[in-house]
């Protein structure tokens, strides 16, 4: 059993033509969701270029940019909005397609330094189900806001 699946294990069950094709039907249909006309033979002819299988953020990125400013000829206030929410939703969903993602920092134009990248979790392999529970730390539980002692009533009824 597998605890944590990487992206590197993901990508050797899907060859990288269908990485490539989910990706861009993926950005597709999150357009559309958006309220945008997307014409999916436009867009795919820009991915033609881009190397979406390396994990290149970046050069997906500005494809959308210009294929939103060029293609679809929308509004920058409203493709800015729409390329923040999809960088969000590409840090999520490239993973899961087994695509590593090349760390990009699009304020300054250069890629992060090494010293900033996190470090990405190992795959952690599970021999005994019943080991690996017991090694799991365990939350602290409820508490209660106020400490009940302060409803008890002290004094005698009659």
């Amino acid at each position: 059993m597998v605890a944590q699946l990487s992206p590197k294990a993901i990508a050797g069950t899907i060859d990288s033509a269908e990485q490539k094709g989910k990706v861009v039907t993926l950005l597709g249909k999150y357009l559309n969701s958006l309220g945008l006309a997307v014409d999916s033979e436009k867009l795919e002819e820009r991915f033609e270029d881009v190397d979406v299988t390396g994990g290149d953020q970046r050069g997906i990125i500005k494809t959308i940019e210009a294929y939103l400013s060029e293609d679809i000829k929308l509004e920058d206030g409203r493709a800015e909005d729409v390329i923040e929410q999809g960088q969000q939703l590409l840090g999520t969903v490239l993973p899961s397609l087994g695509i590593e993602v090349l760390p990009a920092n699009m304020e300054d134009g250069e890629d992060v330094k090494s010293d900033d990248v996190p470090v990405t979790k190992t795959t952690t392999f599970i021999g005994n189900v019943h080991e690996y529970k017991a090694e799991l730390q365990v939350s602290a539980g409820a508490r209660p806001v106020k400490d009940l002692s302060e409803f008890e009533d002290m004094e005698p009824k009659l």
